[in-house]
């Protein structure tokens, strides 16, 4: 570092510009994530108003207990939580951030629509997800069902062997494949415990977060 006559930094000391332009970058991501949050508050306080639902700003108890049940293996932190339907067979829609327990640092924010599913109990999990052709190959637990044309729009997981080909149904193929063809965004969905989780991180407008939910509905309606 450069001092002058009177031992302060010069402003033209490299260290000092780079130190400055730093902070000026983390001061305007601060603010741009308080807009977008304050826009998107605003967004699911109209949304949920439409619909004639409430919306629970502070993080949902019941069903923090049910994802910790559903996925032991992550921690998930749901905000914003609106109970789209309450009976026979709850749903809710919220945004989230989940957390790998065993890889903290990894974790994924977005949208996400939760239900029990009113059909078949088994073992195991069983993850649909838009295939990234090549990526299989990293993938442990890959499952091969459906269809050559489901296959080549989505990869599966299993970790129980024999899971995935009685969950992936026909009925539940052509839901996703629906999906395939018409918005086509990237989708998790993962059935486990009795239960669904439909998720998705580019879910940004209410048309998307309609849709979001109908489709989480109707995979509940092809899990038999």
């Amino acid at each position: 570092m450069k001092l002058n006559q009177k031992g302060a930094l010069r402003m033209s000391d490299p260290s000092v510009i780079i130190m400055s332009v730093f902070v000026l970058l983390i001061i305007g991501g601060l603010g741009l994530a308080i807009r977008q949050g304050i826009r998107e508050r605003q967004q699911v306080a109209e949304y949920s108003a439409a619909h004639g639902w409430t919306v629970s700003v502070k993080p949902d108890e019941q069903l923090t207990r049910l994802l910790a049940a559903f996925d032991p293996a992550s921690d998930s932190f749901p905000r914003n939580v609106m109970i789209v339907e309450r009976s026979p067979s709850p749903v809710y829609f919220f945004r989230y951030t989940r957390r790998p327990k065993d890889r903290p640092s990894k974790d994924s924010n977005g949208f996400g629509c939760f239900t029990r599913s009113g059909g078949m109990r088994f073992d195991g999990r069983v993850e649909i997800f838009n295939r990234t052709p090549g990526v299989e190959k990293l993938i442990d637990d890959l499952a091969k069902v459906g269809s050559e044309e489901f296959q080549e729009a989505f990869t599966v997981t299993e970790n129980v062997p024999g899971t995935a080909v009685r969950i992936v149904s026909h009925e539940l193929e052509k839901v996703m494949m629906s999906h395939s063809s018409g918005p086509g965004w990237y989708v998790n969905v993962e059935i486990a415990n009795g239960a669904i989780l439909v998720s998705s991180s580019w879910t940004q407008s209410k048309e998307e977060w309609d849709y979001l939910i109908d489709l989480t509905k109707r995979i509940r309606g092809a899990v038999r």
